[in-house]
């Protein structure tokens, strides 16, 4: 029985221990959850060559803060570690070791010096933080400082720049300072574009980024100018489409990146595509790369220093070449003529050597301090040319023009002779003037003749029109007259004044001797009168 009541006590023992046990279970559960804390930065400003404090705060809400160990990153171009609680580094890195302080909060200060102006920020690289316990804490924030440090006092803000080029392509539209977008279309082969870029400010920083591995499509390639004030920045916007070379432009030896647009012109009744933009390796010798507008759209060209645009044309079969675009739009084949490099060396002619005519001797300056005889153009005040007398390397010796201007040289050839002397040239000349004095004077007598005809007409016609008008008011009197009817008024006498001076006398007589004689007597004058009238006609008519 004792040994059975043992055994009860041995059980109810252990059942008790494994109780008790089970009963502290949870307490270990609740104690083992980790404290939860933040890590905040202040955001202070600053100017160059001044220092600034940045505050570090480590906060927990549900524990207390034992050890802690922090890495801080930031920018050395801009910022200068000096000092810190607990702190220490240097080059870009800063590092926070502190012992347990048993609170809810851990404060840091560190002390910067600004050095370039600029946005910068203080990050947390790593961290290590503890409760009391040595229990690691769960982070539920992790700030950062954000710090703003302005340059000196009058440094600019002038952040345009003053010129933005590709290679290979074009920017499309032109280059502006106050243009901030731009498109370039390069060909699939392309890998990467160059891009330079000069700012207004020599002081301001610019940086280009996106023009390595490019890829078919769309890429966007950024250039960032910084002012000198370290704060004011601008971003140009260049947008590269890769793509591919149209089937129908074919291969075309020596001539990569070619990118047609999709304009077409005709020149001399052959079709082209002209070209969007192509590789500078292109353009011949004395021209340089730049942009033009072509009925209202961006392509590349090749100009020279005196103005002359050429742009690239590519026929249906693929094969291209340069035509030179004039002020009017049309185009030209551009078209070179490669002189052979030929040495002259300048003789003295000897006496048997026969100088052009119409040439004057002079001493003309060669390949520097060389002073040689020379012949010019007689007459001429500008002597764009002058003869030399020179030996070629096949050793034929003659007379060279040589052009004072362009500084080439060729074979002298004489104008062909005239077919008359001077002599008879100025015979020839006078013979001509004189003829010539002659028609003007010819010309001159029957202009004369002319005017004097005119006149003599319109005397002709004035006397014949008044005898026509005079006659026929002649005839209305004479038959008014007869008729009995009062006699038109005129100045002029009547032709009864002529041919019977005394009328009135016989009307006098004929009122005194009677009515009846006095009717005889004028039907009897009335008769003749009428007679007397008709002769007077006659007389007229002759």
């Amino acid at each position: 029985m004792r040994k059975f009541s043992s055994i009860i006590r041995k059980f109810a023992a252990g059942t008790a221990c494994a109780c008790a046990l089970a009963l502290t279970v949870p307490a270990w559960g609740l104690q083992a959850e980790a404290a939860s804390a933040t890590i905040a930065f202040s955001d202070p400003d600053a100017q160059v060559g001044e220092s600034f404090t940045v505050n570090v705060k480590i906060q927990s809400k549900d524990g207390k803060i034992g050890d802690s160990d922090l890495l801080l990153s930031y920018d050395p171009n801009v910022l200068e570690f000096v000092s810190g609680d607990s702190a220490s580094g240097g080059a870009g890195s800063v590092k926070i070791k502190a012992a347990s302080g048993g609170e809810d909060t851990a404060a840091f200060k560190l002390t910067f010096k600004a050095i370039g102006p600029g946005n910068t920020n203080i990050t947390v690289g790593d961290y290590e933080i503890y409760d009391a316990d040595s229990q690691p804490m769960d982070i539920s924030k992790v700030g950062s400082s954000a710090i703003r440090v302005q340059g000196t006092a009058g440094q600019s803000s002038e952040v345009a720049l003053s010129g933005l080029e590709v290679s290979p392509g074009v920017l499309i539209p032109e280059f502006s300072p106050s243009v901030t977008a731009y498109t370039v279309n390069v060909a699939i082969d392309v890998e990467k574009i160059a891009v330079s870029a000069v700012a207004q400010d020599s002081g301001a920083t610019v940086s280009v980024s996106g023009g390595d591995n490019l890829v078919e499509g769309t890429n966007q390639v950024v250039c960032t100018v910084t002012a000198p004030d370290g704060v004011t920045k601008r971003e140009y916007q260049i947008t590269v489409n890769k793509t591919a070379i149209p089937e129908a432009q074919g291969p075309m030896p020596g001539a990569d990146g070619v990118v047609l647009s999709n304009q077409m012109v005709t020149v001399d009744g052959e079709s082209y595509g002209i070209a969007q933009s192509f590789s500078s390796r292109l353009i011949p010798e004395g021209f340089r790369e730049q942009a033009t507008d072509y009925n209202g759209a961006g392509v590349m060209a090749a100009v020279s220093d005196s103005g002359m645009e050429l742009l690239y044309l590519v026929k249906a079969d693929g094969t291209g070449q340069f035509f030179v675009l004039d002020d009017s739009g049309a185009f030209a084949p551009f078209v070179t003529i490669q002189v052979a490099q030929k040495t002259i060396v300048v003789l003295t002619p000897d006496s048997s050597v026969e100088i052009p005519e119409r040439f004057n001797e002079t001493v003309i300056q060669l390949n520097g301090s060389y002073r040689v005889t020379g012949w010019v153009p007689a007459g001429d005040p500008d002597q764009k040319y002058c003869l030399v007398y020179g030996m070629n390397s096949s050793g034929v010796k003659d007379f060279y023009c040589y052009d004072l201007a362009e500084k080439t040289i060729q074979r002298y050839f004489p104008a062909p002779p005239n077919k008359y002397d001077d002599a008879q040239v100025d015979a020839i000349i006078d013979s001509y003037n004189a003829l010539q004095d002659a028609y003007n004077q010819r010309f001159l007598y029957i202009a004369g003749l002319a005017v004097l005809s005119a006149i003599l007409l319109i005397i002709l016609l004035n006397v014949l029109l008044r005898r026509l008008f005079g006659r026929g008011r002649k005839r209305d009197d004479y038959y008014r007259d007869d008729e009995g009817e009062a006699p038109r008024r005129t100045s002029r006498p009547r032709r009864e004044e002529y041919y019977n001076p005394e009328p009135r006398e016989r009307s006098v007589r004929r009122s005194q001797e009677g009515p009846e004689n006095t009717a005889y007597q004028s039907q009897a004058d009335r008769e003749i009168r009428k007679k007397k009238k008709e002769d007077d006609l006659d007389i007229i008519d002759l």
